[in-house]
């Protein structure tokens, strides 16, 4: 029961529409910065790559004329060695760089002999964990022809199955082509790191001015960091990080400490209420695998920070965790559509397409030789299709829920509101009554009767007393300064509860009463001889009367009928 004139803030369906049309607008504005983007990045040069005719030792095997796209290596351990080596081509650009790629190995690079790069060896001899992407090398048009030479020691088990061979650029042209090259998956991944960040601050924004439940923000934000998780991830993984980084390990870090986060803001936003109840089995089962994958994560993460243990080697660990999850929450969105208790179907097949593509991606990774035509940009809008329906499905919850709140609302003031002053009624007050009796709680209660309003509406109408009714109840309302509980609970008969905590309480209200005849008299009713008064009783509870409120309530009946006789006695 609400007893302040101060209410919460709602999220009404009227400003929800306006949050939709203001993150669609952002998106609408990102998807043609895309296209735009993707007009004016047009490559001028394209590599030279080198993938044939190399020499490979391996595990004390040689092999020759080897095409680095074809050939398998097959149970990769940590501290083999693997030397490739193959002649430059006969002719080099101008100002010609080398992309030379590491997976969790180290690596020197030689030509003719003569060190030209040397990479985390410092890292492999302390046995830390090495990263992945490239490192650019540059090179001399002088050295065309020459023998090329890559020493690299693994890191780790299982760090590759095929080699990326290097590639060979034109140097003015490589800090605009390269990236020119990814421009439309890199701005993807953008896109999923600013919408992401937009509701992010959408949640934030809602929490401080409390418009949604917790439930409702948990919800939220699990998909506003899973948005922003899928964002960093791909940027790590179109190796664009190594254009203004060359700390490959950090990256190799960040890009699998988002990459473990997915399924834990997945599984975050499948909790939801069931008819008001939060401990449901769906929720309780979520909740198992929330944990699950959230002390994954943990024990993933403090073995990289202090045992110097790859985030990686847990990598199949991971995509079992997360195919259950997906294979769970299919099959529940499934059953809820066959038991026709799903009304948002959009985010079904959102859900659907997404699972099947990210396990179909999740099988090509474990199986290297197979020819699964599940291309990246697939699931980059598989993933883009998923967040956006589910950021619509949210939304449209929100507004449905905001609506049923409303209906509520409107509901819970025609019963327990007087239409005529907008005060608590008679059935607030009974309710409000048990509250004090049930918390033993000490009050004082006065019980007020308007006089004159039987003149009121036999001189000028019955128009003419509900206004001097509500001139009445806007000077009570005024008096009390929104403190307490004031209700109309009759005709002419109003009262006022007040909860005492200290005896300043008692002291205003003593001193509101003795001033309220004044006040009403001076109020404009609009008829001259109309003046408002009025005639009260009190009744304040003692520790030990053991008497409920609405006995103390018939004692200040008694008192208010006794002034009002002495009150016509003056007159």
């Amino acid at each position: 029961m609400k007893t302040n004139v101060s209410k919460e803030k709602k999220l009404t369906p009227a400003s929800l529409f306006l949050v939709i049309i203001a993150i669609f607008c952002a998106m609408g504005g990102l998807v043609s910065a895309i296209c735009l983007l993707e007009g004016y990045a047009k490559t001028e040069s394209r590599p030279e790559i080198l993938n044939a005719g190399w020499d490979v030792t391996y595990n004390d095997e040689r092999y020759t004329d080897v095409d680095l796209f074809e050939k398998v290596f097959d149970d990769v351990k940590k501290s083999d060695t693997l030397v490739i080596s193959r002649k430059l081509p006969d002719k080099l650009p101008d100002n010609t760089i080398m992309v030379v790629y590491e997976h969790y190995y180290d690596i020197v690079v030689e030509l003719d002999g003569k060190e030209l790069l040397r990479a985390e060896t410092d890292a492999y001899e302390r046995g830390d964990v090495l990263g992945v992407g490239f490192r650019t090398v540059k090179l001399d048009d002088k050295v065309a022809g020459a023998m090329l030479s890559i020493t690299m020691r693994i890191g780790e088990d299982d760090a590759f199955s095929k080699l990326a061979p290097p590639e060979i650029w034109e140097g003015r042209a490589f800090f605009k082509d390269y990236p020119s090259s990814k421009v439309f998956p890199m701005s993807l991944g953008f896109f999923f790191i600013i919408l992401g960040c937009s509701m992010t601050v959408m949640v934030i924004v809602c929490s401080l001015r409390k418009l949604f439940r917790p439930v409702d923000m948990f919800r939220f934000a699990g998909l506003a960091l899973f948005s922003i998780a899928f964002g960093v991830w791909m940027i790590c993984e179109l190796d664009i990080t190594e254009l203004f980084s060359d700390d490959l390990v950090l990256k190799a870090f960040i890009k699998y400490f988002a990459f473990y986060l997915l399924p834990c803001f997945f599984m975050a936003y499948q909790f939801e209420e069931e008819n008001g109840r939060l401990r449901t089995r769906r929720n309780i089962y979520f909740g198992i695998l929330w944990l699950i994958d959230i002390a994954f994560f943990a024990v993933t993460t403090g073995l990289y920070i202090f045992c110097k243990v790859g985030m990686r080697s847990s990598l199949t660990i991971m995509h079992v965790l997360s195919g259950i999850a997906i294979v769970s929450v299919l099959s529940i969105r499934i059953y809820d559509i066959v038991k026709g208790k799903n009304r948002y179907i959009l985010s079904v097949y959102a859900t659907i397409s997404m699972g099947i593509v990210a396990l179909l991606s999740m099988i090509r990774y474990h199986a290297t030789e197979s020819n699964y035509g599940f291309s990246s940009n697939l699931l980059y809008f598989a993933m883009i299709f998923f967040v956006l329906s589910m950021f619509y499905d949210y939304i449209v919850n929100a507004m449905r829920s905001a609506r049923v709140e409303e209906r509520a609302e409107i509901i819970e003031k025609l019963a327990f509101t007087d239409t005529l002053t907008g005060l608590n009624n008679r059935q607030a007050s009974e309710n409000y009554f048990d509250m004090i009796d049930e918390g033993k709680k000490r009050y004082i209660i006065v019980q007020f009767d308007l006089n004159h309003l039987k003149k009121a509406n036999d001189s000028y109408g019955h128009e003419a007393g509900d206004k001097y009714i509500l001139h009445f109840a806007d000077v009570l309302k005024a008096s009390f300064e929104g403190r307490g509980f004031l209700a109309r609970t009759g005709g002419d008969e109003f009262i006022f509860v007040l909860q005492v905590d200290k005896d300043d309480d008692r002291t205003w209200l003593i001193s509101v009463l003795d001033k309220l005849n004044n006040r009403l008299a001076e109020a404009d009713t609009g008829y001259e001889d109309l003046l408002l008064s009025t005639a009260y009783g009190i009744y304040e509870s003692k520790p030990d009367d053991g008497l409920g409120i609405r006995e103390g309530l018939r004692i200040a009946d008694e008192r208010m009928y006794a002034m009002k006789k002495d009150m016509h006695a003056l007159r």
